[in-house]
């Protein structure tokens, strides 16, 4: 995919590649650049191929000069945050020469590097090799407001994929399985489109863990519960509403009771529809079709 040239470029990447929230690969060399290692992005270039292999193209996003701002990046992958920043750390180089803890943010198409914390001092520690984890917590919901479960298509639902598209997450939590969707169909592909975005799906009232066998049997028959339950409660409404009509019963608003008369006279008198309406308290098309009743 990509062969560094050990100059500017970086060289010895030995801490492994991620994907970031927009498709690219980020990773680390230990040395190159000014010789203290850089954090690189890769991306697809079709148009350069060697020997029926695609190369790709790499940009440096930032370059580590020493100290203060630490050298020797970690072994260990990178870390993002949902608003796409960096973290990561080095083995050497900051203030103390213990190595650093380090944030770069988006700005200007490139980054800019904050020292988070600087290792050395004493008791702290140094060379960090491990690279830092975020804390896994709850950040977004999603709620869907007066939209049926049934339907595959919904705002926040649609939100929701497209953020685990993104890779904003780690987890998706549901309070019910039928919460997230009422259709077998449905459920099995969004949690087959979830999975290959990296993305574990748990279900709380139905403690349903996907990474097993039995789970994902579990899965598959609560599932199809819900959609039969679902068809069911359908069919029951539809023959509630075929025997009532039977009973004579109507359905829908009340037919609102109009003068025709009345409102022949007033357009005689010259008022003009919207007059007419204003007068008698009804919409334009209800007073016209009771003309049309005396016409």
């Amino acid at each position: 995919m990509y062969e560094f040239t050990g100059g500017s470029d970086g060289a010895a990447s030995t801490g492994g590649v991620v994907i970031g929230p927009n498709g690219a690969l980020y990773g680390t060399t230990n040395g190159g650049g000014v010789n203290y290692g850089t954090v690189f992005e890769l991306r697809p270039s079709p148009a350069v191929c060697k020997a029926m292999l695609c190369y790709w193209n790499e940009t440096v996003q930032h370059t580590f000069t020493g100290p203060p701002d630490g050298k020797y990046p970690a072994f260990e992958n990178l870390t993002f945050d949902q608003a796409r920043d960096i973290y990561g750390t080095t083995g050497a180089g900051g203030l103390y020469g213990g190595g650093t803890t380090f944030e770069l943010t988006p700005s200007g198409g490139g980054y800019i590097e904050s020292i988070l914390h600087s290792f050395g001092s004493g008791t702290d520690g140094q060379s960090p090799y491990s690279g830092v984890v975020l804390d896994t917590t709850i950040t977004t919901g999603y709620v869907d407001h007066g939209v049926s479960g049934s339907k595959e298509s919904r705002p926040q639902l649609n939100q929701l994929m497209t953020d685990a598209y993104r890779r904003n997450f780690d987890a998706v939590l549901v309070w019910k399985i039928d919460r997230f969707g009422c259709s077998l169909k449905h459920l099995v592909n969004a949690l087959a489109g979830l999975g290959a975005y990296g993305a574990a799906f748990v279900s709380f009232r139905d403690n349903l863990d996907l990474s097993t066998p039995s789970g994902r049997l579990m899965f598959q028959i609560i599932g199809a519960m819900a959609e039969f339950e679902r068809s069911f409660i359908q069919e029951r409404v539809k023959a509630g509403l075929r025997n009532a009509r039977a009973k004579g019963k109507g359905f829908g608003r009340p037919r609102v009771e109009i003068d025709a008369v009345r409102v022949a006279e007033l357009r005689r008198d010259g008022l003009s529809w919207s007059q007419v309406c204003r007068t008698l308290n009804v919409s334009k098309g209800s007073a016209q079709r009771s003309v049309a009743t005396i016409a």
